[in-house]
């Protein structure tokens, strides 16, 4: 056995490039899998963590009369329920906002993260992404309203994890909003603070618990946690990078390991003379069935252990751009010991595997018929022998069809890595067409005006509808209710089938909606108001295209009637030009580029791992191709030699024998692209309530042309690597070697 050993040097030596290979895939593919997978479990962990220590709300609202301190001790006594007023101000500085809160007790409860508790009325804590981005470190001063505040570390909120500064806000900007947190007496100091009511459930007891507060304090609104974009979008980015960290990586991991385990067989398999021999020579079938166990051991192994160190050195660096629009936390981003188990067992397994049971069928050959390189029958393929198509189409066609194990892990090589590259470019391009077309259809309006209150005055222009904002029963996601006048040109009425909607005592609802309560025409759909908590259910007649909205659409006489308002009242203005509305009767202003602006916010949110994917895919499409073609050359080096005796140059004999897959990489690339289509849609399908929008799977002409040429160039990348192989066929030892 000691002098098999010595073969493992010499064979890494001499196949240096095909072991350099198989060590570089295993290292990237263990690299991707437990990069993104280690960011998005800690992140998980972290935050859950955060939200329960800390006590992240479960609802907030505000009510026309204030809840004396005393009442609330005995509703939290009677309802079983936490309460706690939320005191906040803002002051608008001249590049920023900051909105001040007192350090709370019971809810919501900010976390030091950087230096220590104020403890002084001018001391104060800051949100760490805002300071950073006005570079305000520790130990500096701000100055908010005239006031100096020495800044005395970084606080965090759980409530507060995506910095926003209104619900309607579809992105941050760190540099323009962000939060202060002074001592409980500084707040009492400052005047026209404004306060909410914050509350977390016991048990459920939550509709009791507000049908309550509405008939004694009348509710003026409601937010539940899960509608609440400062807490709900942190989970929903979670979820979204779960479903490529629990369901794509680990099937591209086990695509990935399947291809080379194959290619690890047929590597095996052109040892047939070595093992005739080694058999030969008295060595026992399990001795040599161990020894080519461990020739994929090694660049197995190895593989592993650089993806492994490669994830301790990147991820600490990654995982922070992956979660940039959230608040910075200091999450440690430890590699889960499952994780590492995996990746070492995994890979290692299915190589060994591969190769020790390669070996061992190959050992239940005929020593003769191993020596002479024949098959198990002792016949070699007479495919075309009595044709007369030519050469060059003889041996393409010989090639794939007599070898069908290579060409399947040729044509699997490169559907797997084009579904990731596809898979990338089309989530980037769904993205943009949704952002360019996708929301103008719903509508001509530029410019949508929430008044603070209904109001039937004339002197406002623009269109006028009448709108509130229901729960859905069993559900975490709230819809507008919108009532709309006769003769509105500003909003898109077409219905799914193509017909305009009749909105005349009937109620329809928006695709996006149908999309995530999953309610069809005919349908019924259970909803109640969010302050008083009196329960309609709609009749849905109809589904409207618009996939940027969940929304329920009516005329405005019926959504007045429901509601029990007077007719010709309406609270929200849509214009196509940007109104003079006096401050005091408005609400909110949402323009149509915010909708915009949030999807390109989802976009950037996943820029990085969109990019890593491509350049993923095109690195797997080249190292698989080039392994499979490399042994292509290897197993007809007989054949190349007697080309170069006949003549031929070195170019025509790399045309001749390294080309032969031509015809199999638009067969990959239409497999590929219909992949990759159908990770997308189920991708974009599952994410509709978290994303908020119902974005179609879709690819351009320009991003179908840059993905068939990084195909195309990935190919050709690994025939240009390979066609130095060509030229370094040794004539005299592969005609030797078929004589003997």
């Amino acid at each position: 056995m000691k002098n098999l050993n010595k073969r493992y040097k010499r064979s890494i030596i001499q196949n240096l490039s095909f072991y350099v290979g198989v060590f570089f895939l295993t290292c990237l593919t263990v690299l991707m899998f437990l990069l993104f997978s280690t960011s998005v479990n800690c992140e998980d962990k972290y935050v859950q963590k955060f939200f329960r220590d800390n006590n992240v709300e479960d609802g907030q609202f505000t009510t026309l009369k204030e809840i004396p301190d005393e009442d609330i001790e005995k509703l939290e006594k009677d309802f079983h329920t936490v309460i706690e007023k939320q005191r906040y101000r803002n002051y608008e500085e001249d590049n920023y906002t900051v909105r001040l809160f007192a350090f709370t007790e019971k809810i919501n409860i900010p976390r030091v993260t950087k230096g220590r508790t104020p403890e002084k009325d001018e001391e104060i804590c800051l949100s760490q992404s805002f300071a950073e981005a006005n570079k305000i470190k520790v130990g500096s001063k701000i100055t908010l309203n005239g006031k100096d505040y020495r800044v005395t570390g970084y606080a965090e909120r759980p409530d507060y994890l995506y910095m926003i500064e209104d619900q309607s806000d579809s992105f941050h900007r760190a540099s323009e909003f962000g939060l202060g947190f002074v001592t409980n007496q500084e707040m009492d100091h400052i005047s026209d603070s404004k306060f909410y009511y914050s509350v977390t459930y016991a048990e459920d007891n939550k509709s009791n618990f507000r049908g309550y507060i509405h008939d004694e304090y009348t509710t003026l609104s409601y937010m539940t946690a899960e509608t609440n974009h400062r807490i709900s979008t942190p989970k929903a980015t979670i979820i979204q990078y779960s479903l490529i960290t629990g369901g794509i990586l680990p099937a591209l991991l086990i695509l990935v390991v399947a291809i080379i385990a194959v290619v690890l067989g047929r590597k095996v398999r052109s040892e047939k003379k070595h093992i005739g021999t080694l058999t030969a020579l008295g060595y026992r079938k399990r001795e040599i069935s161990l020894h080519y166990l461990w020739y994929a051991l090694i660049p197995g192994i190895g593989g592993e252990l650089a993806g492994i160190a490669l994830t301790y050195a990147l991820v600490e660096e990654v995982a922070g751009s992956f979660f940039f629009k959230l608040e910075k936390l200091p999450v440690h981003y430890s590699v889960e010991p499952l994780g590492i188990i995996l990746v070492l067992l995994l890979p290692a397994a299915a190589y060994a595997a591969a190769s020790f049971f390669t070996a061992s069928r190959m050992l239940r050959m005929n020593v003769t018929d191993m020596l002479n390189g024949r098959s198990n029958r002792g016949r070699e393929s007479h495919m075309l022998v009595n044709s007369n198509v030519n050469f060059r189409l003889k041996f393409r066609i010989r090639a794939i069809f007599n070898n069908y194990g290579r060409t399947l892990v040729v044509i699997l090589g490169i559907v797997v890595s084009g579904m990731i590259m596809s898979t990338a470019l089309m989530m980037d391009d769904s993205c943009r067409n949704y952002e360019n077309k996708v929301i103008d259809d719903i509508g001509s309006f530029n410019y949508e005006y929430i008044l603070s209150h209904p109001t039937d005055s004339d002197d406002i222009g623009g269109e006028k509808l009448i709108s509130t904002t229901l729960e859905v029963t069993d559900s975490e996601n709230n819809i507008m209710l919108t009532g709309i006048e006769d003769d509105n040109d500003m909003l898109s009425l077409e219905t799914t089938d193509g017909s305009k909607a009749d909105l005349d005592g009937k109620y329809y609802i928006s695709s996006m909606g149908a999309a995530i309560f999953g309610v069809e025409k005919g349908d019924s759909l259970t909803v109640y108001d969010t302050a008083s908590l009196e329960e309609y259910t709609i009749e849905i007649s109809g589904i409207i295209r618009n996939r940027a909205q969940t929304v329920i659409y009516s005329s405005a006489d019926t959504v007045a009637q429901l509601l029990g308002i007077e007719d010709g009242f309406y609270n929200i203005v849509m214009s196509r030009e940007a109104l003079d509305i006096d401050e005091d009767m408005l609400a909110n202003t949402i323009e149509k580029k915010t909708m915009k602006e949030m999807i390109q916010n989802v976009i950037a949110g996943m820029k990085s791992l969109i990019w890593l994917m491509v350049v993923f895919g095109a690195v797997i499409c080249t190292i698989s191709v080039y392994l499979m073609v490399n042994m292509l050359i290897e197993e007809n080096a007989v054949t190349i030699s007697m080309l170069k005796v006949l003549g031929y140059h070195s170019r025509e004999i790399d045309r001749i024998t390294t080309n032969i897959y031509h015809i199999l990489v638009p067969v990959g690339i239409v497999l590929a692209l219909s992949g990759g289509w159908l990770i997308t849609w189920k991708y974009f399908d599952f994410s509709t309530a978290s994303f908020q929008a119902q974005i179609p799977a879709y690819i351009s002409l320009k991003y179908l042309t840059v993905f068939i040429g990084l195909v195309v160039l990935s190919y050709a990348a690994s025939l240009i690597l390979l066609s130095r192989k060509v030229k370094n066929v040794d004539m005299s030892d592969s005609l030797k070697s078929a004589r003997e």
